[in-house]
């Protein structure tokens, strides 16, 4: 019991205690939450001063910050604009550049055209402005430079154009002859220039020859009226109207030696072969022109002269007859009086004997027609392989020398069938003038044969 007593009396000592702490921190309370409302009272006022101030600040930088947007989106448009400016410029330029260089690559061809068209008489007249314009686009100079000079070239073309329709007369040197170089004039007139020398009667028409710098000229008739035209500004003259590739082609014409050699080794047996046929052709001519066919009338005067008694003038006239007839009626009319199967045998003899000598070599000129062309092939063949080596060592891009290694390649065709076609053509007249005098042959025994027999 006391110790419920002592422990109430200590919890009401406690509770007063405590009462008067709570009292105490809620006063405090109240005096800090009333400082607190002073401060913010007086923050408040201080707010409300400085909030007119800095709302026109706040005002004046929004301002500030719209123009610079306002400056930014401008010098951005400006930017933008002078870009799209900038590369339309370029672009510009590009193609202008592109134009000028296609001009001048077009203006180059011209030129190169124009320079591979003069004649060589006029030559010194535009060397020097066209090797001007070439090297200077081969340098790659100033473009307004070269433009300028090829400018002046396609002027001097347009002018020597005018002059040429109506025609010019120009001094120079030109070789003639077999390679003399003469003073003399030229007249231009288009593509065409004549000559006429100062030295001698020479006068003719112009061309180019490769590794020349000197025109050659092509003589013509002193008629052709050329010294007129160029002494007196008129005449009449020939015109080639091939303006000289008529005369190239014949220059470019070889002889005979020189084909022969461009054919190559297989020539030579080919010309042996027609040789030895021409030889034997020539001989078997000769032959055949002393052979005598025999001919019925003979044959009847004999036979009319043995049946008369008159053998010494049968045989008299059989020798008469040349050739292997007249050898065949000469053993006839000697074997007269033998029996008919003797006489045969003895005629038919002659005729073996005879056919040979006729028919010999004939069969070298067969040979000959038939082995000509194959040697013709040979060189065609050998010439194309060495036309293939050049093309696997230099190329197609030289068209001239293929073309030339293959018309040489050619030559020995061309010579193979050249004797191949006479030499057949010899040797069927041949072998068959030599039939022709082996039935006259046999056509004679026969006849003198029945001629005997109708006697007896």
């Amino acid at each position: 019991m006391k110790k419920f007593i002592l422990s109430l009396t200590a919890l009401l000592c406690a509770a007063g205690l405590h009462a008067q702490t709570f009292s105490a921190a809620t006063q405090q309370s109240q005096a800090d939450l009333q400082n607190v409302l002073n401060q913010y009272a007086a923050l408040q006022k201080e707010i409300a001063a400085e909030k007119v101030p800095l709302s026109r600040k706040l005002q004046e930088v929004e301002l500030e910050a719209t123009e610079k947007t306002k400056e930014k989106d401008r010098q951005q448009s400006l930017s933008d604009n002078a870009g799209f400016t900038l590369t339309s410029l370029q672009d510009s330029v590009k193609k202008l550049k592109d134009n000028n260089a296609y001009m001048s690559n077009l203006l180059n061809d011209y030129i190169n055209r124009f320079n591979t068209q003069l004649d060589q008489s006029e030559t010194p007249l535009y060397k020097d402005a066209i090797d001007a314009a070439l090297n200077a686009k081969e340098n790659g100079g100033d473009p307004s430079v070269t433009f300028g000079l090829q400018m002046a070239v396609l002027e001097q073309s347009f002018d020597r154009l005018m002059k040429s329709i109506g025609g010019q007369t120009l001094r120079g040197d030109a070789i003639v002859g077999s390679g003399v170089k003469e003073s003399g004039s030229f007249a231009v007139m288009g593509p065409i220039a004549f000559f006429a020398s100062d030295t001698s009667s020479i006068a003719g028409v112009s061309y180019t020859e490769s590794n020349s710098v000197q025109p050659h000229i092509y003589e013509l008739d002193s008629k052709t009226g050329i010294r007129e035209l160029i002494g007196n500004g008129s005449g009449l003259v020939m015109l080639d109207a091939s303006q000289g590739e008529a005369q190239k082609f014949e220059n470019e014409q070889d002889t005979l030696t020189e084909e022969i050699a461009k054919g190559g080794f297989v020539m030579w047996p080919i010309l042996t072969l027609a040789g030895a046929s021409l030889i034997i052709i020539v001989i078997k001519v000769i032959q055949f022109l002393g052979v005598k066919e025999a001919k019925q009338s003979d044959l009847s005067t004999i036979i009319t002269a043995l049946r008369d008694d008159r053998g010494e003038e049968a045989l008299a006239y059989a020798k008469q007859i040349k050739g292997p007839v007249g050898e065949l009626l000469q053993v006839a009319v000697s074997n007269a009086d033998q029996d008919k199967e003797v006489i045969e045998e003895m005629l038919y003899e002659v005729i073996i004997n005879n056919q040979p000598k006729l028919e010999r070599l004939l069969t070298f000129i067969s040979v000959t027609a038939a082995v000509g062309p194959l040697f013709g092939l040979l060189g065609t063949v050998t010439g194309m392989i060495r036309t293939f080596k050049m093309i696997t060592v230099v190329g197609t891009g030289d068209a001239g020398s293929l073309s030339g290694g293959i018309s040489e390649a050619l030559i020995t065709t061309k010579w193979g069938l050249i004797i191949a076609i006479p030499a057949l053509l010899f040797h069927a007249m041949l072998a068959r003038t030599a039939r022709g005098v082996i039935g006259s042959m046999e056509q004679a025994a026969v006849g003198f044969i029945n001629g005997i027999i109708d006697e007896e």
